[in-house]
């Protein structure tokens, strides 16, 4: 949660945007940056299919550094609600 702050501030940063186009900003800078941020080994997440419903829990996702669409969705779900955006699937 705390990584993906600074993403908030960023895109927040500039006052002259309303709120909708900073929020948009945010989405997307996480969607951008979140699957190298949180992979492991230098290796980004990536999608590989037939995972569901195996592997689509967001610690799942980060700990085999793969999901199917389903997985990666939620990951980007919970990313998007931890720096307060309202986000469902």
């Amino acid at each position: 949660k705390d990584s993906l702050k600074h993403y908030e501030r960023a895109a927040i940063g500039n006052s002259t945007q309303s709120t909708q186009d900073q929020i948009k900003e945010v989405v997307k800078l996480i969607n951008t940056e979140l699957w190298a941020l949180m992979g492991r080994d230098s290796k980004p997440i990536v999608f590989k299919a037939s995972q569901t419903p195996r592997i689509y829990d967001p610690l799942s996702v980060i700990a085999y550094g793969y999901s199917s669409c389903t997985g990666l969705a939620i990951m980007l779900v919970s990313a998007l609600r931890s720096v307060g955006i309202p986000a469902r699937m």
